[in-house]
């Protein structure tokens, strides 16, 4: 799903990835994607965060990849702090220049929120779809 700027989608698989008989395959065609996204933030000062991120997404990797991890903050929701409300302040507030996540089957005005708040704050949030979450935990 692609929403206006600066809030967007993941990439997307490629048609190949998508098609490829190993999902492990096309998981890593989908990861090497989003981790260039991911780098291009490398020159900002602001704060990367990944929100309920999957396991392969630790620091540990992203430092492989050139990403300086020492303005990586990993946050982890919770039933008081729902991953929406976690979110939306993320992206509000205005110190954090991504924020990485997934959030399927949102409500439109949900959407509307999350597009105003990513805005406000001047920061890119890039949405996980579902079926790849599933296969990087």
């Amino acid at each position: 799903m692609l929403l206006s700027m600066p809030l967007q989608s993941a990439p997307t698989l490629p048609a190949k990835a998508s098609q490829a008989s190993n999902p492990i395959e096309a998981t890593e065609h989908y990861f090497h994607g989003l981790l260039h996204k991911l780098t291009k933030h490398n020159r900002d000062p602001r704060w990367l965060v990944i929100l309920d991120g999957p396991k392969q997404l630790d620091k540990r990797l992203l430092k492989q990849l050139g990403i300086n991890t020492e303005k990586v903050l990993q946050v982890k929701s919770s039933v008081a702090n729902s991953k929406l409300a976690c979110l939306m302040t993320l992206l509000s507030v205005g110190s954090c220049c991504a924020v990485v996540t997934d959030l399927n089957q949102l409500e439109q005005a949900s959407l509307n929120q999350l597009k105003q708040a990513s805005l406000q704050g001047q920061c890119q949030g890039i949405l996980l779809p579902k079926t790849c979450q599933s296969q990087l935990h």
